[in-house]
């Protein structure tokens, strides 16, 4: 198992559910977090937050199959909502990455809610 971690810090979204989907890109050499950061169209990130993106590749290093990343933004301008994380699974095929599931979870402010990540929509 090989195990390879991208963390960035940039700029907000906000949500909760479970979907599971699978789509492709046309370009083969994207990394499974760019694949995952497209996946929210290009609304995504115009309004000011913190960025984490931690990334997991599963396989003989370049012979990766399978890949976990979690995209989490924090410091969201929400009433309730203080963090969004989103936890995609992707699986390489044909050469591509596909988001094979992908599950959305909030962290309410104190007073709104639940303080770790749930399902559960904030009050």
């Amino acid at each position: 198992m090989n195990k390879f971690v991208v963390l960035l810090s940039l700029l907000a979204l906000s949500g909760c559910a479970e979907t599971v989907r699978e789509t492709s890109t046309t370009t083969t050499a994207q990394a499974p977090w760019q694949i995952a950061v497209q996946s929210f169209g290009p609304g995504f990130q115009r309004e000011m937050s913190g960025l984490n993106i931690n990334q997991q590749l599963f396989g003989e290093s370049e012979a990766a199959d399978y890949a976990q990343v979690s995209v989490e933004q924090f410091n969201l301008m929400d009433d309730s909502v203080i963090a969004q994380k989103t936890d995609f699974r992707l699986r390489k095929r044909n050469n591509q990455w596909i988001i094979i599931s992908q599950i959305n979870s909030v962290k309410c402010r104190e007073g709104r809610g639940h303080q770790d990540f749930s399902a559960s929509p904030c009050r």
